[in-house]
Order: C-alpha cells, then structure tokens, then sequence
C-alpha cells in the first residue's frame, strides 16, 4: 500500500499549479481542484483532478492558493464549504493552509471558526512569484497557532527556502501587506529616479548601480530595475491588477486600525492609475515606465 502522505490544492494559476509541481517533487499525492478545472498537462504531470466536495476524503492537508480572502472563506465555511468534513474525516490532523494574499481580519475569522471544528489553519502568504512556487524557493509569512503551524510545517518546508513565524493569526498576512506596500512606495520611487537620471542624459544602468552599493538601494534596485525594468522584459510573473488590490488591502487595514498611512495612500493612486494605464495583467513593474520611457543604452554605456 503506497504511504505517500496526499495534499490538495484548490487554485490551479500560475502560483498553485507551481506549488504542486513542487509537492509531487517532493513525493506528495497532490489532488487538484479548480474552477475551470485541471488541464492535461497538469494531469500528465502526476496531479489528480478532483472536486471541492472530495477534498476532504481524499487529503488531510489542504493548501489554498486563490485570489482572494472572500474566496477563501467560501471554500472553507461558505453553503459548500469543505471545514466540516475535513474535520470529520481527519480530525486533529487536518490543517488548511492559506497561501493567499489577504485580508488578515479573515484570516482570524477562518482561524476562530476552524479551531472550533479542530481543524489547524495558518495564514502563510508567500513570496517569490510563479518561479519560486515552481522551484520551492518562495519566502513564506506564516501565522498561526503553534500546533496549527506544526501540522502545517512539512509542507511549508516542501515548498519554501525561508518561513518566518510573525505570530498568531493574521499576522502572516499583514507581513505580506506590509511586505507589499515596501515594495509598492519603492517601485514607485524607483520610477522617479530612473525618470530624473535619463531627464539628466545619465546612463541608468551606472546610476542604479551606484546607489546599490549605497544606502539608497532596496531589493527593487537590487532585481527588479536591472532584471525586468532596464532589460524591458517585464515577465517577473506578478500583475500591476495584484498590486493594486495589496496596496489597497494594506490601506485599508491601516484605515481600520486608525493608523495614518499617507505614502501607502498616495502609492495607491499610483498604483490604480498605473492599472488604468496598463492594464490589470500587465506585469506590475510596469509601474516604473508611467512618466518616462525605457532608453535601450548602447553597449558602451
């Protein structure tokens, strides 16, 4: 009888269908469930196409990987969601793992109501893109109970480099929003700068390259201008639509908590504008094109 331990993932995009490449790498039974449903290729792949209303049987484990926190509390507690039968089927061993984006109110909520059925949820929003989920390299943010954590914590090591415990519930997704707002005002800032050194007639590769060995660089400076902006490849795999929606649940949780927050808003015009602009699918470095245009520099820059 095969022993190997059976994982479901509900959300077969760019992000889930890498996740559970990775789990079947690392010798999971990975059972399937989308809307439009699971394609041959991913079936050819090892991964079982199933139902929501079969999770429960079929797999313990549940990772989600969805777009949004709404989404979410449907397929766990909404008219056909699937907490209560993990919980009859599994007991204490069932835990669900969130790798969306959220709202870290929801994630409290989903945790209250699933401890109540003794089913273990933690929050661990990931980064790192499609690549990092293909490669099980993401960065997780992971909230929850210590219990809930340990169930969770096979997984997590199957699918990511670095996890960081931030706490109980919740806490996993405001680190990703707070993560995400960082990363939203330096893109922004980004685009400024590179808009002031061609305005100057200055090469930007060299510039940019000076403030990374100063104190003004930041991851963005660091991969995301030389990698996909200045190349003009803009295939990172994350979406300006994305950002958005996580610099406005960022806003919006500040808002909520009363913390004054005017970059974040300020960003979010940006952000919203550059959707606008591009489009939701356009990929989000985008952002640092909205007042200037990429020069392609000679090789003698």
């Amino acid at each position: 009888m095969n022993q190997s331990p059976a994982v479901a993932v509900i959300g077969l995009g760019r992000m889930g269908a890498g996740m559970a490449a990775t789990l079947l790498r690392h010798g999971y039974h990975v059972y399937g469930v989308d809307p439009v449903g699971v394609s041959e290729d991913l079936q050819a792949g090892g991964i079982i196409a199933s139902e929501l209303e079969d999770v429960a049987q079929q797999a313990p484990t549940v990772v989600l990987s969805l777009p949004s926190s709404d989404i979410s509390r449907e397929v766990l507690i909404g008219a056909n969601g699937i907490a209560e039968d993990l919980a009859a089927r599994n007991g204490s061993n069932s835990v669900v793992l969130d790798m969306s984006t959220g709202d870290p109110r929801v994630a409290q909520e989903l945790a209250r109501r699933l401890d109540d059925l003794g089913v273990g949820f933690v929050d661990a929003p990931v980064s790192g893109g499609p690549k990092g989920a293909r490669g099980g390299t993401m960065t997780a943010f992971v909230g929850g109970s210590a219990e809930s954590v340990a169930r969770a914590t096979p997984v997590l090591t199957a699918l990511t480099s670095r996890c960081t415990e931030v706490g109980g519930p919740g806490n996993g997704q405001l680190a990703k929003l707070i993560n995400n707002g960082l990363c939203a005002v330096h893109l922004a800032a980004a685009g400024e700068a590179l808009a002031l050194a061609e305005a100057w007639g200055a090469p930007p590769a060299k510039i940019f390259e000076a403030v990374n060995a100063a104190s003004g660089r930041s991851a963005v400076t660091e991969l995301n201008v030389p990698e996909w902006v200045l190349s003009g490849t803009f295939d990172s795999g994350f979406s300006t639509g994305l950002m958005a929606r996580d610099v406005g649940l960022a806003t919006g949780t500040a808002g909520v908590l009363g913390v004054d927050a005017p970059l974040l808003n300020a960003a979010l015009l940006q952000w919203q504008r550059a959707q606008e602009a591009f489009g939701a699918d356009a990929d989000f470095n985008r952002i640092v094109t909205s007042n200037r245009a990429v020069q392609e520099e000679t090789p003698n820059d």
